[in-house]
């Protein structure tokens, strides 16, 4: 009988250890600041700000053309609105690294990628998601967005190393 009380806290407690950290990871709040077209504030329910850079996307900066319309698209996209935030890391600023979506539809940074208005994020000339990486390609092809402005657009990355 020991044995087996022993062995369910063990269970209990692998249990807790495994599922504890990844409901940590995600959490509800409402868009109260859109710093630029690919980082926002979000107020959580229990009043904490946390700032949230859109995984696995790389929206212009301020100042480089298309910057401001990226800022504005993800503004009617979400401020104001109660948004689920799925933290997916931290980056070296401390910033949330997270998947936005609103109710049940298609995530926020999916949907920054699929308008035109951000590209799939590469780290050091690598995707790191191949499936933004198609919608991308879909956006560019559709002519939507920032590729309605031609072959000018110049990639943040490259755009920060310029300055």
């Amino acid at each position: 009988m020991q044995v087996f009380k022993s062995i369910s806290r063990a269970s209990a407690l692998l249990f807790l250890i495994l599922v504890m950290p990844a409901a940590a990871l995600a959490f509800d709040g409402k868009v109260t600041r859109i710093i630029d077209g690919d980082t926002v504030e979000v107020l959580t329910n229990s009043k904490q700000p946390v700032r949230v850079r859109l995984a696995d996307i790389d929206a212009p900066e301020k100042g480089q053309p298309f910057g401001e319309k990226s800022r504005q698209y993800l503004a009617a996209l979400i401020f104001g609105k109660v948004v689920s935030v799925e933290e997916k890391s931290r980056d070296r600023y401390g910033r949330t690294l997270g998947v936005i979506s609103l109710s049940s539809r298609e995530t926020v940074n999916r949907q920054m990628v699929a308008a035109g208005y951000a590209w799939a994020y590469r780290y050091r000339g690598k995707a790191t998601d191949t499936e933004m990486l198609a919608v991308e390609a879909a956006a560019r092809g559709q002519g939507v967005g920032l590729w309605n402005e031609g072959s000018h657009a110049i990639e943040p990355w490259k755009w920060r190393r310029q300055k």
